[in-house]
């Protein structure tokens, strides 16, 4: 049985000590936001920053990290729909600024993870592509949310009768390209 223990331990030291830290790009990442009508060919699309975050690598593959999603930036050119998606109805910036997603795995085309919007947490997984050299990620893929799970039913065909025109679907798009560079790339195995 110690054997077996010492062995894990050894394990478990290895992997720490072959993770790497990414840090994130704010700057040079970015996040677009598309959602849909119910009927006709209504698209409305804009633009929504980081904040900050970070990505663990073991090896080849992604093994953690986090995402804070500035929410007081989400934007659009028509200044009525960016004022209403700040509102109540939506993302209610004032009562919740920030959003997050925490990573607990990958797949060599998925995240796994969890999504904070309102204060509503719940699980994603999200279809990505990694480039990757020594000291830099770059993640792209998008992301198909359910916005009411987080509480923005606003004009959803499930809470709301006789919307015509007006109702907007459930799932909406966050197309995103994370920029993220190796912490400390001086001490990494290259």
């Amino acid at each position: 049985m110690k054997y077996y223990i010492t062995i894990l331990f050894a394990l478990w030291i290895t992997s720490f000590l072959h993770a790497q830290t990414y840090q994130m790009d704010a700057a040079a990442s970015e996040m677009i936001w598309t959602g849909y009508g119910e009927i006709g060919n209504f698209v409305q699309t804009g633009a929504v920053t980081f904040t900050s975050g970070q990505v663990i690598c073991d090896g080849d593959s992604i093994s953690g990290g986090n995402m804070v999603i500035d929410m007081t930036s989400i934007d659009h050119e028509n200044g009525q729909l960016r004022k209403h998606l700040r509102a109540k109805d939506f993302f209610h910036i004032k009562k919740y600024p920030k959003a997050t997603f925490v990573l607990a795995s990958s797949s060599t085309d998925r995240l796994f993870g969890r999504l904070t919007i309102k204060g509503e947490t719940h699980p994603v997984v999200i279809p990505i592509s990694v480039q990757a050299d020594h000291e830099q990620l770059v993640i792209t893929g998008t992301a198909i949310i359910d916005r009411t799970k987080y509480g923005i039913k606003y004009n959803s065909s499930r809470f709301f009768q006789n919307l015509g025109n007006y109702a907007i679907k459930d799932n909406f798009d966050l197309e995103f390209r994370i920029v993220a560079n190796l912490i400390n790339p001086n001490n990494s195995d290259k």
